[in-house]
């Protein structure tokens, strides 16, 4: 009997705190600060490879920043902060990936031109790597024991062959305009991506939302917006047996750009992407949990084994809208709201029964202008904080150690003021996946002990089964193959397969053992 087996299995997982902190100074060309109104920092990771027995992940924190100088107009900078760090792991790793995002920082003013940046980071990692699971001792080398299994689904994670998009898109035309008098204020890409699973491929489809904040002359600053859709294949092994896909984007090297045109000129987004994607793979894997000689007798040793079910997927696609009065936004009266920006924090997820409840805290932010007691437009900046709870609910039951994995974010943020305040609208958009961590005692060694047993042939036992023995225990205890004692007692088909469970749930009242 085979008893040795390689399987693969996310074996190391979970999250990396780290930080990331720097000073950057303005140029020469920029006036001093006079007021911070928005800033905005982002992650992204650059590489993620497994060096020797470590998971090394590198990357860099963005930040937009956009103020008030000290001539009352607003403008803005953006500048970066790299970030390393790394996790053990083991030499037999076959894969590996790395999310990493951004769980808070802070933006200081300590001089009249410089920041103070501090990101507190999180990155959540999964590696995939190589295993063998034995039986040690002389029990399987002497004879075919009678053996108690049970199939595992093991989970692991398998990575899809990343590819790289460049874009150029004209999303904006202003009439009348010269490209001198347009100043760019803002810019973001927000991916929105879904994955599914096609003929040896992920396929990865979405939005790209692009948004910038542009001020022409001496008019109000605007926002400009447009969407751009993504139909990505990204080749993958396995896409047959593969469950629950996720895609990522990393926005690399944004530029808008002014374009002359015959009436005017128009805005033109020039970067370029990296799509990711991953899927589960679940490998059923079968676990010696005992063993016995039927004509010797044998000492075992038993051990925990842990491992990752993977339980299911559930896509969120939530509305939320929110109504603060003027001061839960930190401002008296407002004339109009130019930009408005938001990102989640997920908190927690509770699982009960076939649904989860998800915890977080959505943080608005944004810019507005108003206008002052003597008539002037001034600008000024809008924060709000909010907790939100949302139900997902799954086809499968979920057990209080559930592990969820969330993918998405915020999309479709927007702003408006009323009478008495802002009404604030955003959709939270992902998947969760819900992973179970399982664990089973399992056999680590049996040997073989002493001499074969000598058993006369015309001895025959009458035998009740005790509360909660099954048919491997009785057979263990005589020293008999299971499918004899089922043949000798004219048990069922159903009662034999069930060898595991317990023989008075079945009927078996008594035995008859030769």
């Amino acid at each position: 009997m085979e008893t040795e087996r390689e399987y693969l299995e996310a074996r190391a997982f979970g999250s990396l705190h780290t930080e990331s902190a720097g000073d950057y100074l303005l140029p020469d060309y920029n006036t001093d600060v006079r007021r911070v109104l928005l800033t905005k920092a982002t992650a992204n990771d650059t590489g993620c490879f497994v060096n020797g027995d470590a998971l090394d992940v590198t990357g860099a924190v963005h930040y937009e920043i956009v103020y008030i100088d000290s001539e009352g107009e607003l403008t803005s900078c953006h500048f970066s902060t790299d970030f390393d760090t790394s996790v053990k792991c083991t030499e037999d790793s076959v894969g590996c990936e790395a999310h990493t995002r951004v769980c808070g920082y802070s933006v200081r003013l300590v001089g009249p031109r410089r920041f103070s940046v501090k990101a507190q980071l999180a990155t959540d990692y999964n590696v995939t790597q190589k295993a063998k699971m034995t039986v040690e001792g002389s029990t399987f080398t002497i004879g075919e024991p009678e053996t108690r299994t049970e199939n595992a689904s093991v989970a692991f994670r398998s990575y899809a062959m990343p590819t790289e998009k460049s874009y150029s898109e004209s999303f904006c035309d202003m009439e009348g305009v010269i490209a001198d008098d347009v100043v760019l204020l803002f810019s973001e890409v927000n991916p929105e991506l879904f994955a599914s699973l096609g003929d040896g491929v992920i396929e990865v489809s979405g939005t790209l939302h692009v948004c910038c904040l542009v001020k022409v002359g001496d008019e109000v600053p605007r926002a400009v917006s447009a969407d751009i859709a993504v139909n990505e294949e990204l080749a993958f092994e396995g896409a047959s047996g593969a469950v629950g896909c996720s895609a990522q984007a990393r926005v690399n090297a944004l530029c808008i750009n002014t374009v002359p045109n015959d009436e005017g000129v128009s805005l033109v987004a020039d970067f370029a992407v990296e799509y990711s994607a991953s899927a589960v793979l679940c490998s059923e894997l079968p676990i010696t949990l005992d063993c016995y000689l039927t004509d010797r007798e044998v000492e075992n040793t038993y051990g925990k084994f842990d491992y990752n079910e993977y339980l299911g997927a559930a896509k969120i696609n939530e509305s939320l809208t929110l109504t603060p009065t003027f001061s839960e936004v930190g401002a008296e009266a407002l004339r109009e709201i130019l930009l408005t920006d938001a990102y989640i924090r997920v908190d927690d997820v509770i699982p009960s029964d076939n649904c989860a409840k998800m915890n977080g805290i959505i943080r608005f932010s944004g810019v507005a202008c108003q206008i002052n007691e003597d008539g002037e437009l001034s600008y000024t900046g809008i924060k709000h904080d909010a907790p939100f709870t949302i139900n997902v609910n799954y086809t499968c039951h979920l057990p209080a150690e559930t592990r969820f994995v969330f993918n998405g974010g915020v999309t479709s943020v927007c702003a408006l003021t009323t009478a008495e305040g802002v009404e604030l609208n955003a959709r939270i958009f992902g998947t969760l996946d819900a992973v179970g961590q399982r664990q089973i005692t399992r056999l680590l060694t049996s040997s073989a002990d002493g001499e074969p047993i000598e058993k006369a042939c015309s001895v025959i036992s009458v035998y009740y089964p005790a509360e909660g023995e099954t048919l491997f225990d009785v057979g263990r205890k005589f020293h008999a193959r299971p499918i004899d004692i089922a043949a000798d007692n004219s048990l069922t088909e159903e009662v034999f397969s069930s060898e595991a469970s317990d023989l008075g749930t079945l009927g078996v009242k008594r035995l008859v053992i030769r």
